[in-house]
């Protein structure tokens, strides 16, 4: 699983490295009616992508408490309102960076590190089954993403 999830990573790269060639036009275009544009999708992972490079990775090995975690809705438009006047590029380029971060640190975790247990709030889980959780919400997006561009296509 452990490779699985450094796959993943690699794979979001790829994924967003294809989203270049989109035009302006299905960049900027609603995924879903009464929902973000494939631009927000995309820069909502910067906000998030940062907060775990360097308000949760950091603290994994340690016995300092983490943060509580943010409230989803209003940091969620944040990075939706800075995609929404962003070059395209220039959101992707982010992402890619913060990726490539995620997967260095990944390749630097031990297998005994993988199952340290995690206590973020009231749950608690091990790194593996937080990056798990990660991959999931990753691939939420991502499938939002493809099924609006398809409908677009055809």
């Amino acid at each position: 699983m452990i490779n699985t999830l450094i796959e993943h990573q690699r794979l979001a790269i790829l994924f967003a490295e294809t989203l270049q060639r989109l035009s302006e036009e299905d960049w900027r275009k609603v995924i879903v009616p009464e929902k973000w544009t494939v631009a927000e999708v995309m820069g909502h992972f910067r906000y998030w992508d940062n907060f775990l490079l360097t308000k949760r990775v950091p603290l994994f090995f340690t016995t300092q408490q983490f943060e509580p975690s943010p409230n989803v809705d209003l940091i969620n438009e944040q990075p939706a309102a800075y995609a929404r006047v962003t070059e395209k590029d220039k959101v992707l380029a982010e992402f890619i960076i913060h990726r490539q971060q995620i997967v260095e640190q990944l390749l630097t975790f031990s297998q005994v590190q993988w199952s340290t247990m995690l206590k973020i709030g009231s749950t608690e889980l091990n790194v593996l089954q937080y990056f798990i959780g990660q991959m999931v919400h990753d691939l939420q997006h991502f499938e939002q993403i493809d099924q609006a561009l398809h409908k677009n296509v055809s």
